[in-house]
């Protein structure tokens, strides 16, 4: 898994440094993105089981 450093340094990257990466390299850093936010979007849910990441609708309890 990445580590949360890590991530960060990926995210401090500004748009000169972004086109100085090859295709290959920005689908990598996608594909990391989506993965990490797929686990971050799992703990919330893990965390709240009544109201899961995503549900727009007021619950109704």
């Amino acid at each position: 898994m990445i580590k949360v450093t890590a991530l960060q340094e990926l995210l401090k990257s500004d748009e000169t440094e972004l086109k100085k990466l090859d295709i290959e390299q920005l689908r990598v850093a996608l594909g990391t993105f989506r993965y990490f936010a797929r686990v971050l979007e799992r703990e919330i849910n893990r965390r709240c089981v009544s109201r899961p990441f995503g549900n727009i609708e007021e619950n109704k309890e």
